[in-house]
């Protein structure tokens, strides 16, 4: 498994807990390749343990310890000649770091230039970017090439795959997750605890992710009451703005943002957790946390929401603060109500989205990714080659 990020969202926990999981359900060897950085963070977040065997800890000495090197971010034009020097340092020890492994299947958690060039082992690329962002990458466009199997986290993100590429076949080796899942065991719910007046929001503060969309509904929910605390756990390019708008709008002692590596602990005593992200909210870690935590869910009806949340664990209105807000009202007022649902929520998603379920539909990727390429394995003319 190869995940080349440098912070913790959604896919990073659920690829950490999978090669966590997956050799205990399946009996087979995986290893784990990651950044130090990344590394580090899981450690943080008891996604991973300094002791676990199976990982190669990537870009930790000389100039390749820059990783993550981000000219956006950094705002200077000479970082970006010297990212593109550096560049070819990172590659080099990821694909000498496959080299030595050899893996049957390499799957690759988010699309990367660090595999640059591919790999002449069978691929299986994951695809959980909602917005379609990542389909115009290198990665992508050269694993369509070479006919590698996609497993896309939605049926939006396939039926974009197969517009985005549609003279390639792409339709027969796109598939679909059956579900997603999180560790269950961290969960922390009781069901005789008391739950406090809280409304939560999770995940990278990212304008995917709507996150103005709670403050919005946040303010129109102040004029209506007072007894509530609402909290933000994230980080991201919108966090300044979000801090100078709450101030604007005297909402300080209302709203809290913050970072914490463990949520579930905030989870366990809040009653409402909302989401409204931009495109779909279904497979999102946070929410599935939320709902095993026993909170009730507010959340958008849009795309495949309605897989994992229906009518009997919360409420799904539309894009419309307004509406959100009348909703969580509601819960609060009604509290006993809220709780109810948030068992269900709970029940709900214990039973559907399980790792059983995720690990029997991924072992037969391994087994297809692997049969294709060495049952269609390109003549070496054919061989994608890139000397860039």
């Amino acid at each position: 498994m190869v995940v080349i990020n440098s912070s913790i969202g959604g896919t990073e926990k659920r690829f950490s807990n999978l090669f966590r999981f997956l050799p205990g359900k399946t009996g087979g060897e995986y290893h784990f390749f990651v950044p130090e950085i990344l590394f580090q963070k899981m450690v943080a977040c008891d996604l991973m343990d300094l002791t676990e065997h199976g990982i190669t800890r990537l870009y930790q000495n000389g100039i390749k310890s820059v990783y993550p090197l981000n000219p956006k971010q950094w705002g200077v034009l000479k970082v970006r000649g010297l990212a593109k020097l550096i560049k070819p340092f990172w590659r080099t020890e990821l694909r000498q770091s496959i080299a030595r492994i050899q893996p049957d299947v390499i799957h690759v958690a988010l699309p990367t230039d660090h595999l640059r060039p591919l790999p002449q082992k069978p691929l299986l690329i994951e695809l959980a970017n909602n917005t379609g962002g990542d389909l115009n990458t290198w990665l992508i466009r050269h694993a369509v090439k070479r006919k590698c199997i996609f497993n896309c986290a939605t049926e939006g993100i396939r039926s974009m795959l197969i517009q985005a590429f549609p003279d390639d076949a792409v339709e027969s080796r796109a598939r679909i997750i059956p579900c997603s899942f999180i560790d269950y065991s961290k969960v922390q719910f009781h069901s005789e605890k008391p739950r406090q007046k809280k409304i939560v929001f999770i995940g990278r503060l990212e304008e995917s992710k709507k996150p103005f969309v709670f403050l919005r509904v946040i303010e129109l929910l102040s004029k209506r009451r007072q007894d509530f605390q609402a909290q933000i756990l994230g980080t991201g390019s919108l966090e300044i703005s979000m801090r100078k708008w709450i101030v604007e709008h005297q909402l300080t002692n209302m709203i809290h943002m913050t970072y914490v590596a463990n949520p579930l602990e905030i989870l366990s005593d809040s009653l409402v957790y909302f989401s409204a992200y931009q495109v779909d909210n279904y497979h999102s870690q946070a929410l599935m946390e939320a709902m095993a935590s026993g909170c009730a869910i507010v959340a958008s009806d849009i795309g495949q929401t309605r897989k994992v949340v229906d009518e009997s664990c919360g409420f799904l209105t539309a894009n419309d603060p307004e509406e959100m807000a009348l909703r969580i009202d509601y819960l609060l007022e009604n509290m006993e109500i809220a709780k109810e649902m948030g068992v269900r929520a709970r029940q709900k998603v214990m039973r559907e989205q399980t790792f059983e379920r995720y690990a029997t539909h991924l072992s037969g990727l391994y087994r297809e990714s692997y049969e294709l390429w060495y049952n269609h394995r390109p003549d070496r003319s054919e061989l994608i080659i890139d000397k860039s």
